[in-house]
């Protein structure tokens, strides 16, 4: 039995393969790291990711307290950023080219390659997490501490003065509307930015008709595109208006402050990226399925020390415990010199029984408090929104609960009445999409979506942070 204390922090629609390349065990090589081990549990077509809560809150403290470092800057931050990722870029399109030519002996050092230069991700994966569970405290103190309007600081801060890649998506669709609708530009668009569809490397880009669905919604393009541009440029303008106040009265405050308004868009950008990277990777996965003659999608369930072995070997999982995997809850457990995947039934629930002993034990709870993201209040019914494709499901109205939003959700989180998150912080999409769309909004609930069900009836107080059932 253990004594540690394991918390939900994230649920993610991912797979074995993509969050042991590129999260979690590049996390657990790290030196030091206060991490010793990590529980990803598998159901429903998602990831619930489980910490150990004093190994975690070490973590965010530790990389919060780059900030504090005499040699922190945010922008060599961001250009590390750019270098970085142009190493794994590289990897990803080496791998792809070669697996699109069929399965050959030159793959397997390829995929070790690739699965090796995500290691260079970690800062940027884990930073932002920082900010929500440190920084944005510290930000939100100094400011109240220095500044009257404070409040206006804090909440211009946290709005996009940059574009990210879905807004990027819209507008270049809103515009090719305009300019009469050419299908070599529509391509073009879905070429750039059809990975926004997926998270995982058993994902598929947006086909050029569902690219064109983005946008059925909006009435008068134009307008549309005025109105988003307009928007982006008055917070351009607010922001530097900001920082020109805080580089005047404390250069510390003010290197923090554009630190948490850049990865307001970096917290993005940087899993747009992850989403190119792991889908441009399917080549690989999908020939090792046709070489291996194994089920299509199910090379992502397997960890890298199983796909290595088959590589060498010839020799893959056997049909049954594969077919756990693909049907089935399961659990894997990262540690820092192992990777286990539990799939039987027994032992799983009896792993998640000691482990996590209160995970299978239902809430009676009538309500869940949050954070205020957008200060309102609503009553509707309750929409459960697990994946970007049941975002058509929501009614106008609606109460959208979700472990986290997402840039795919925009073509109906207008439609939404009020906005409620299990996760999140200031830089969150939910945080941000509900201050530009003025919807009231809650962060970091934890559990709404384990609490509430499609059709409760709720009443949102965003000003308290309150969801309770009526």
């Amino acid at each position: 039995m253990t004594h540690k204390r394991f918390i939900r922090i994230y649920t993610r629609p991912t797979r074995t393969q993509d969050m042991e390349i590129s999260l979690v065990a590049p996390a657990l090589r790290m030196s030091p790291t206060p991490l010793s081990t990590v529980i990803y549990v598998g159901t429903g077509g998602k990831w619930e990711a489980w910490y150990v809560e004093k190994e975690f809150l070490r973590l965010m403290n530790a990389w919060a307290s780059l900030v504090d470092r005499p040699d922190w800057s945010i922008d060599r931050h961001r250009s590390a950023f750019e270098e970085d990722w142009a190493v794994i870029e590289r990897a990803v399109l080496e791998l792809r080219s070669a697996a699109e030519d069929g399965w050959g002996n030159n793959l397997l050092p390829l995929y070790e390659v690739f699965t090796r230069v995500w290691d260079r991700y970690v800062p940027y994966i884990w930073f932002p997490w920082s900010i929500t569970y440190v920084l944005e405290d510290r930000l939100r103190d100094l400011l109240q501490k220095w500044y009257a309007d404070w409040q206006a600081i804090y909440d211009t801060l946290a709005l996009p003065s940059e574009s990210i890649q879905m807004h990027q998506l819209i507008e270049g669709l809103l515009e090719w509307k305009i300019t009469g609708g050419d299908r070599e530009r529509l391509q073009q668009l879905q070429q750039q930015f059809g990975h926004l569809n997926g998270y995982s490397v058993n994902d598929r880009y947006w086909t050029e008709k569902e690219l064109e669905g983005l946008i059925a919604e909006y009435a008068d393009p134009r307008d549309a595109l005025r109105e988003m541009r307009d928007g982006r440029e008055q917070t351009r303008q607010k922001i530097e208006h900001i920082f020109s106040r805080l580089r005047h009265d404390d250069p510390v405050l003010y290197e923090l402050a554009r630190t948490i308004h850049m990865y307001v868009f970096l917290r993005t950008e940087r899993i747009d990226r992850y989403k190119w990277g792991l889908m441009n990777a399917a080549p690989f996965y999908r020939a090792f399925e046709r070489y291996f003659q194994l089920p299509s999608g199910s090379a992502g369930h397997l960890t890298k020390k199983e796909i290595i072995y088959a590589c060498e070997t010839g020799r893959v999982l056997e049909e049954e415990i594969l077919h756990h995997r693909l049907k089935e809850m399961y659990i894997t457990h990262f540690q820092k010199k192992n990777t286990t995947v539990i799939a039987e039934p027994n032992a799983r629930d009896q792993f998640l029984a000691e482990l996590i002993p209160d995970y299978f034990e239902k809430d009676g709870k009538e309500t869940v408090r949050g954070r205020s993201a957008f200060p309102g209040n609503a009553r509707g019914r309750v929409r459960i929104i697990q994946h970007a494709k049941d975002i058509r499901l929501l009614r106008d109205g609606e109460i959208l609960v979700a472990s986290m939003t997402h840039p795919e959700y925009m073509v109906g989180i207008r439609k939404a009445g009020a906005i409620v998150t299990d996760e999140g912080g200031v830089v969150c999409h939910a945080a941000i999409v509900s201050r530009e769309l003025q919807i009231p909004c809650v962060i970091g609930t934890k559990n709404a979506t384990k609490i509430f069900h499609d059709g409760d009836m709720v009443e949102v107080d965003a000003e308290k942070g309150t969801i309770k059932k009526i």
